[in-house]
């Protein structure tokens, strides 16, 4: 599972995304899960259903929008919103740079057994996760970054020269950048990269072929080439 942390002191509907911690018989905290915001992003918006309303099963408990992603966080059985998180709304990227934390979305009241909203431990959570992100792509690194950039088919400098441009025009400073791509491009390639950059390396994975880089973009370049070894 890598860093798709679950924690076990709560109960997840895997299909979903969502986990629920008990605070009280029936009332429980819920939020978001890992493997979600790394498909996703970090989200720009996010809007919970008003307090007092009451949610069937299969509606949104909020509504979620990042760069990449327009969805909802649906509820797994009938429930009753009792409070929402107001620091999910005003800063809706905490949902996901701590989702089981300060980032929870809201507060509601489960009339019915855990097991009937199809909620499992983390134990079984992760195993389903394991095969769910598999089949899905997902690959969690140490920090759920705001862009993510696809790039196959590319010469290793082609791959570079696309990761500098999209940095140029989308990135901010310190934002963070997931990059996918395969061979020709190595570790060592985005590595060196990086470091004649100006930018940070936060993380790689390589699964199979694939490579996973998570990149924070630099305050300043320094004045070289882009270069990489080949």
């Amino acid at each position: 599972m890598d860093e798709c942390h679950l924690p076990g002191d709560r109960l997840y509907n895997v299909e979903r995304d969502v986990w629920f911690k008990e605070l009280a018989p029936n009332v429980y905290r819920v939020g978001v899960t890992l493997p979600l915001c790394f498909m996703a992003g970090l989200f720009t918006s996010v809007k919970p259903r008003p307090e007092n309303s009451l949610v069937a099963r299969g509606a949104p408990i909020a509504l979620l929008v990042s760069n990449r992603y327009e969805g909802a966080l649906t509820a797994p059985a009938q429930l009753l919103i009792l409070k929402n998180n107001p620091r999910a709304a005003s800063s809706p990227q905490l949902v996901c740079e701590d989702p089981y934390g300060e980032g929870w979305i809201s507060d509601v009241n489960l009339e019915i057994a855990a097991e009937k909203a199809e909620l499992v431990s983390a134990e079984d959570a992760r195993a389903l996760y394991a095969e769910k992100n598999r089949r899905n792509g997902i690959v969690c690194l140490k920090a759920v970054p705001r862009y993510s950039r696809s790039i196959f088919g590319e010469t290793c400098t082609t791959i570079l020269s696309e990761i500098g441009d999209f940095m140029d025009e989308h990135v901010g400073v310190g934002e963070l950048l997931h990059v996918v791509t395969k061979d020709p491009a190595t570790e060592l390639d985005m590595l060196d990269w990086a470091r004649n950059m100006g930018h940070d390396v936060v993380d790689i994975k390589r699964v199979g072929e694939i490579i996973h880089v998570l990149f924070r973009k630099g305050a300043t370049k320094p004045s070289t080439t882009r270069t990489a070894r080949m």
